[in-house]
């Protein structure tokens, strides 16, 4: 009940026809660009980051990483189309998202940063040799990690069986 009501809230704050534009004009975006959209719609970092991934025509996703492991996650259509799905839950497997969390251990106070991994750490593919970027920020309010992930088009097959 509670995912229905964000996602009924996060249709009346950031209207597509209002929002999908400006996703859609980044097809490398980073944090910074979903901090800003979330100023200007005035919004949480979190209800910025799910409604971009789920507006986004690149590949992209956002994960919510607490207790050590990946606790929900979505993908963009751009991961979609070559059959790249999240992983509903399980262990921290990006080296650089660990070493982000053991730097400051704890997720009392706001702080971000960026890294690389591999697409297979994040979610269930084939595709084993997809860099990704990421993008770390701890929501202390939430108690959580998120962390968004962007590939670049060039380095994805160009159909789900390649």
């Amino acid at each position: 009940m509670e995912q229905e009501a964000d996602c009924f809230s996060a249709g009346l704050l950031m209207p597509s026809y209002l929002l999908s534009p400006h996703v859609n004009e980044e097809s490398n975006p980073t944090l910074r660009h979903i901090q800003d959209a979330a100023r200007l719609f005035r919004v949480s970092m979190t209800s910025m980051m799910v409604r971009w991934v789920r507006l986004s025509d690149f590949p992209c996703g956002v994960f919510s990483v607490a207790q050590g492991g990946i606790q929900w996650g979505w993908v963009s259509d751009g991961f979609a189309r070559i059959k790249a799905y999240w992983r509903c839950q399980g262990p921290l497997r990006s080296s650089d998202s660990k070493a982000f969390l053991q730097a400051a251990p704890g997720l009392a106070r706001y702080r971000d940063s960026q890294g690389l991994g591999l697409l297979h750490h994040w979610v269930d593919t084939d595709h084993r040799d997809v860099s990704v970027r990421e993008f770390y920020a701890v929501i202390p309010y939430a108690s959580h990690m998120l962390v968004f992930i962007s590939a670049s088009e060039d380095e994805l097959p160009r159909r789900w069986d390649d």
